[in-house]
């Protein structure tokens, strides 16, 4: 695989940032010197603002799509999935097409991943004074919203079935908590689904260490 990535970061700071944007573009060639061949192209941004004294929005978009070259099927693997940490208040790869055996029993699934995703994340987060601001300790409400569509049902065998598949947004709510950890921020979040689609698997807590989303 061949890939270019671009950037653009004008934001105040990498783990905590509280104004400035991020941009980012990543095309991805895969074939050369295999047997796999398809087009991948990722774009996503950030925008953060401070409103008043105490309160950041953050704002985050980004998405995909790949293109077979020459016929070939892309391997699971390789394709877009979302959830977890990419997705609050869904489970890992808990979000987009699914494939479902009509022998299975109920609930039986496997993900198979998209050739198209979006997500978006809208947060506000609130920055409390003295110590608890020193440590980066910030409680945050937040909304995020995507889906992984684009599963080719050619790819089917008999007997199965395809779920998911849509490029209908998901949507889940929650609160978070966050404070600095070393290199990145700790952050803990709580969400709940309110739309979601059959095939769809929730997951209410996760904990990520990283940078701002």
């Amino acid at each position: 695989m061949v890939s270019v990535s671009l950037s653009l970061d004008r934001r105040d700071s990498a783990v905590d940032p509280r104004r400035g944007f991020q941009f980012r573009v990543t095309q991805d060639v895969a074939g050369p010197g295999g047997t796999t061949r398809y087009l991948r192209t990722r774009v996503g941004g950030t925008f953060h603002h401070r409103l008043g004294g105490s309160l950041d929005v953050s704002l985050g978009l980004e998405g995909g799509l790949m293109k077979p070259i020459g016929g070939r099927e892309i391997p699971l693997f390789d394709r877009f999935y979302i959830g977890g940490n990419s997705m609050r208040g869904f489970d890992l790869r808990g979000i987009g097409p699914k494939v479902v055996p009509l022998t299975a029993p109920a609930g039986l699934t496997t993900a198979v991943g998209g050739r198209a995703y979006y997500v978006g994340r809208l947060e506000m987060s609130f920055r409390l004074d003295g110590a608890m601001d020193r440590f980066g300790v910030s409680p945050s409400v937040f909304v995020d919203a995507g889906s992984v569509f684009g599963a080719a049902k050619a790819e089917l065998l008999p007997g199965e079935r395809l779920i998911g598949n849509s490029a209908k947004p998901r949507v889940a709510v929650g609160v978070g908590l966050s404070f600095n950890a070393g290199p990145g921020k700790l952050r803990f979040n709580i969400a709940q689904p309110v739309v979601r689609q059959q095939g769809d698997r929730a997951k209410s807590f996760s904990i990520a260490l990283g940078t701002a989303f």
